[in-house]
């Protein structure tokens, strides 16, 4: 299960980025793993438990993912390190939103989608403001 839940999330990711580049790509990428997350609970679920399933194969699929991260965040031409913190953040606020909604825990009549995509342009002002080298367009 952990397997299909990385191949078939690392397929999403791709599909939304491709003929995108910086802020587009990182938004529909976004959108897209939200998207897996929500449509694919138990598979998305599966992804998370990562001491469970390790195995060559998984840790192929797991750096397969990060590397299209990687590839994205290029644009912005950070540093090696900035990009892993770059990537964390993005992670971790995308597994949170899942959780989140999995969950019923966004209550406010505010739309849930609109706080996702605000969520992502924060995170991508945040690169420019923070990263003096990094892309502003």
């Amino acid at each position: 299960m952990f397997i299909a839940g990385l191949t078939g999330l690392k397929a999403t990711i791709v599909e939304a980025a491709v003929g995108l580049s910086g802020e587009d790509a990182l938004r529909s990428m976004g959108i897209a793993y939200l998207n897996f997350a929500k449509n694919n609970k138990g598979l998305y679920e599966a992804t998370q438990l990562v001491r469970q399933w390790q195995s060559s194969a998984s840790d192929k699929l797991s750096k397969e993912i990060l590397s299209i991260f990687e590839k994205v965040l290029k644009y912005y031409q950070l540093s090696d390190t900035e990009t892993v913190h770059t990537m964390r953040l993005l992670r971790s606020m995308m597994h949170g939103f899942a959780l989140l909604e999995f969950n019923q825990g966004f209550g406010q009549p505010v739309d849930i989608e609109e706080s996702f995509l605000t969520s992502l342009d924060i995170i991508i002002a945040g690169i420019k403001a923070t990263y003096p080298n990094s892309i502003k367009p």
